[in-house]
């Protein structure tokens, strides 16, 4: 299976089952394959959690029973709430669009997608090996371990992570959860199934949902034709914007990249319940499955729904303030009562969470620029686009003249956070601001994300504008010398739009070649690891046992690899910090050996028998002292070395049988 086809394969998982769904709620096809991917989201959502609960696993077979039960329930649901549909549900509607504007956004769409997903082929050209990335190890660990347990709530992590205690922790799971039935139905491995799913979500959620922004933005406003015009446009720019998804991407920041891509669909469905209650169900399972994929997209939703609430809702009532009010407390308080356990497990760790921080170490005049044209510490090697900041500020500037309040206000408070998280100052005013940058993690790279998504149909608006007014003096002076047949000017500003898009993409294609495919560099896990890998896991009781290894080596590798149990299934920065006391004493002074009763105690109390080690170490970070100078120590023997890894296995209980 290739990287086009596996992506495709993945593309299908995502987007079908939702598209089903909203096809039940009879959305009509552009807005039910916009919508498709919070559905299906929303549907595993749904899925997870009871049935981690009450021990069914979650596989192929039970996600397909997922699926109809869910399709069972919004049949019943939908012939109930028929009084409630709009009775132009099969005409014009707010949101309906006509089979031509319909097609001219889905080639924006495409070309879009195509872009992304070109970037993707020409990056990723390794796709098939193990990245080198902070969190990769995390996400093809879980996947993994959804597909031995049949596991896959988001309220169980704590078994995967805390191997000592399994002390209950929570983290959002649906991403992995959909990626385990990729591999079940390929026959993919988590690490390559990871990968699929990653540029899956890449190369379709940021252009469909630059495009669902768009349109909501304009088309009240425009006719059909000129908001499909501004939207494809908006569509096909997002593969141009580093921000989202190729910066997300890089640092492999999964479930967060995701949650982005849908964050936009899920909030314009909302929006459109005001005028078509009898979506209420449906908008409930796409904020389930928003938040569900990362809390901070579910976040990102509430953002802009209080926003786009205070400054155009309340002042244009669609059946009064009060119906309205209560027609979107119908979506969110049952999204509330669906979540609250994932809710409590957040809470629980919200000293983790806040204990994030990414200082940039710049002044705040500094921090304003950074801030103002899109520039985060990722893209310190790469020139600021201006062009396409230019283009945003231009469409601003055509949304504030429209009195489109909303964007540009959600714009002001994410920059400035982004300026605080980078250049944090401790008055009254700086610690509110953190009460809000906190959802964000305290980082500027996910909120330059957010940013992008707003300025992305800005920039399209803008470059659309600037064409069409081009376009329009050109026909101007034309018609003064030899006029044209009428047809030909929409054609010239149709290819002056996709030449002016492709082009754009391609100035800004190498650095999201390299975005793509930089970690993906055999660099912490090569041939030698996945060699000593390999024959660990043919050493007897390796499976049967614990693996002691390093926090800080990549050696967490080996369950998402060779289905092998390490003792850190996730890298721990840089220090020791999980529960559990007999994994500190390991991490400290396993080199010990028999000679610290506390080690002894520890090595039998976690089922260790061997160890492996490799180089190089993440980001220089030092090798635990336990880990140090083991072929010195008389109680592990070296086993196995072949220059980049090693294994050593555990002798005392050898000795003490054969005296």
């Amino acid at each position: 299976m290739g990287l086009w086809t596996g992506t495709l394969v993945a593309l299908f998982l995502l987007i079908a089952p939702g598209t089903i769904i909203a096809r039940i709620g009879q959305l009509q096809w552009p807005v039910a394959v916009a919508m498709g991917p919070a559905l299906t989201y929303g549907v595993v959502a749904l899925a997870i959690l009871p049935f981690g609960a009450v021990g069914i696993p979650w596989n192929g077979w039970t996600a397909l029973a997922a699926l109809g039960t869910v399709c069972v329930l919004m049949t019943g649901v939908q012939l109930l709430l028929e009084r409630y549909r709009d009775p132009g549900v099969h005409g014009e509607r707010a949101d309906g669009i006509g089979p031509g504007p319909a097609m001219t956004v889905a080639a924006g769409v495409l070309v879009g997608a195509v872009l992304i997903m070109w970037a993707a082929y020409r990056g990723l050209v390794h796709w098939e090996s193990i990245p080198s990335t902070w969190d990769a190890v995390w996400h093809a660990n879980e996947v993994r371990f959804i597909l031995d347990t049949g596991q896959a709530s988001s309220t169980h992590m704590g078994e995967l992570r805390n191997v000592e205690t399994h002390r209950a922790m929570y983290y959002p799971s649906v991403f992995h959860a959909l990626t385990a039935v990729l591999c079940q139905l390929t026959g993919a491995a988590p690490t390559t199934g990871y990968t699929l799913m990653s540029v899956a979500a890449s190369v379709w959620l940021f252009p469909a949902s630059a495009a669902v922004l768009t349109w909501h933005l304009v088309r009240p406003r425009v006719s059909q034709w000129r908001a499909a015009g501004a939207t494809a446009t908006a569509a096909a720019l997002s593969a141009s914007f580093t921000s989202v998804p190729y910066v997300e991407f890089g640092v492999a920041a999964m479930p967060n990249l995701a949650a982005y891509g849908v964050a936009v669909p899920a909030f314009v469905f909302i929006t459109s319940t005001l005028r078509h209650r009898d979506r209420i169900p449906a908008a409930v399972l796409a904020l389930v499955g928003e938040f569900s994929v990362h809390l901070t997209g579910g976040f990102v939703v509430v953002l802009f729904l209080t926003a786009w609430w205070l400054l155009d809702a309340v002042w244009h009532p669609v059946r009064g303030r009060i119906a309205d009010a209560l027609t979107v407390t119908a979506v969110v308080a049952p999204t509330a009562a669906i979540l609250a356990p994932q809710f409590l497990g957040v809470l629980k760790q919200a000293d983790i969470i806040a204990g994030h921080g990414f200082p940039s170490f710049k002044t705040v005049k500094q921090g304003i620029i950074d801030a103002l044209l899109l520039h985060t510490r990722h893209l310190n090697d790469f020139h600021v686009q201006y062009g396409l900041v230019v283009l945003a500020y231009i469409g601003m500037a055509i949304l504030l003249y429209r009195r489109i309040w909303w964007p540009p206000a959600v714009w002001v408070a994410l920059i400035v956070a982004t300026v605080y998280t980078g250049a944090p100052f401790g008055n009254p005013f700086g610690r509110a601001i953190e009460q809000f940058s906190q959802f964000f993690y305290n980082d500027p790279r996910r909120l330059t994300g957010v940013v992008t998504m707003l300025l992305t149909p800005m920039a399209g608006i803008g470059l659309f504008a600037a064409v069409t007014l081009g376009v329009l003096g050109a026909r101007r002076a034309a018609d003064r010398l030899r006029p044209l047949p009428a047809p030909v000017w929409p054609a010239v500003t149709a290819v002056l739009l996709v030449a002016a898009t492709v082009l754009g993409a391609r100035h800004y294609l190498y650095r999201h070649l390299f975005l793509f495919g930089d970690k993906y560099d055999s660099v912490i896990i090569d041939r030698r690891d996945l060699m000593a890998m390999a024959y660990l896991a043919k050493l007897p009781g390796a499976h049967d046992t614990l693996i002691g290894n390093s926090n800080i080596d990549g050696t967490a590798w080996m369950y998402a690899v060779a289905d092998l149990h390490p003792l850190w299934t996730h890298y721990d920065y840089p220090q020791q910090t999980g529960p559990g006391p007999y994994r500190f004493i390991f991490w400290s002074s396993a080199r010990k050996g028999e000679s610290d009763p506390k080690v002894v105690e520890a090595v039998k109390a976690l089922n260790i028998r061997y160890i492996l080690t490799s180089v190089p170490n993440v980001r220089g970070f030092a090798t635990p002292d336990g880990l140090v100078s083991l072929d010195k120590s008389t109680s592990w023997s070296l086993v196995y070395d072949n220059g980049g890894a090693r294994i050593y296995e555990w002798r005392v209980d050898a000795k003490a049988s054969h005296p």
